[in-house]
């Protein structure tokens, strides 16, 4: 199970049609989203915490909720999973939706700022069997853009990568990114002091891999974030992590050393960590 936290400017009930009818707009070529009977066999403080156990969400973000009518909750099902959405009528408590928005890469470069939110939507995505990780999560994206566009959504939080994405930008990446892993993972940016790029990814966890540090020149800030991401989706896509004294490059004759270090953020996990 995945779950994503859709920010909402007010406590608004989703409406399982009409996140059916923009799921169908924005993925025409794939299999239809239909409201379902179904009801969630927990509350979603339940439903956060199992995700919570996975590393994939927090459950600060399913407290204190009103979850007594079943108006508050929906299913949605397609042939890749179910999805059930649920209304929580409080902000996402401590602050903590907003304080991760400095991971989004669409805030890179740039301070991140958030509108605000009075309420959230929960939306656990369980994925059919015949999935793999990485489908699981295509499929979650596109769900969430959807009830993210038809809720009126202004962030998304996404738990697994620490990472709060401002609403448009997630619609428009999982509408056109096919393997959008930059929603998935979150990246953290500084200077340091020798004078250079660094960027730490959150969220690899969610493949069964280590993140990933990659340094740079001041002047190659734009070419290193691209293939930090780059790299990431390698690593995702064949399901293998870089050893330890492998090498990458960005071209057929680059031969960067790996080398594995303890996670800054996270001592008891490594990273594995690439110059450029």
């Amino acid at each position: 199970m995945y779950v994503a936290f859709v920010l909402l400017p007010e406590a608004t009930r989703p409406d399982p049609e009409a996140i059916a009818a923009v799921y169908s707009e924005l993925f025409p070529g794939r299999p239809p989203l239909v409201a379902t009977s179904e009801r969630a066999a927990s509350g979603p403080a339940d439903d956060a915490a199992d995700a919570d156990d996975r590393g994939n969400a927090s459950t600060d973000a399913s407290t204190g909720a009103n979850t007594d009518t079943d108006a508050d909750a929906i299913s949605l099902a397609s042939d890749e999973g179910i999805a059930h959405v649920m209304l929580m009528p409080i902000p996402v408590p401590d602050g903590e939706a907003e304080r991760n928005a400095e991971r989004s890469l669409a805030f890179v470069g740039q301070e991140p700022e958030l509108p605000p939110h009075s309420a959230h939507l929960v939306v656990p995505w369980s994925p059919s069997e015949n999935q793999t990780i990485l489908e699981g999560l295509q499929a979650q994206a596109r769900v969430t853009a959807a009830v993210t566009l038809a809720s009126g959504g202004v962030a998304v939080y996404m738990g697994a990568a620490g990472a709060t994405h401002p609403a448009e930008w997630f619609v428009e990446v999982a509408r056109q990114v096919d393997d959008p892993i930059m929603l998935w993972i979150g990246v953290s940016h500084a200077v340091t002091e020798e004078a250079r790029h660094s960027f730490l990814s959150f969220g690899m966890h969610q493949f069964g891999q280590p993140d990933l540090l990659l340094t740079a020149p001041l002047e190659q800030g734009s070419d290193a974030i691209e293939y930090f991401y780059d790299l990431l989706a390698y690593c995702a896509s064949t399901g293998r992590a870089v050893n330890d004294g492998e090498t990458v490059g960005r071209t057929d004759d680059e031969r960067i050393l790996v080398r594995y270090e303890p996670n800054p953020v996270d001592e008891d996990r490594v990273v594995f960590c690439v110059d450029l």
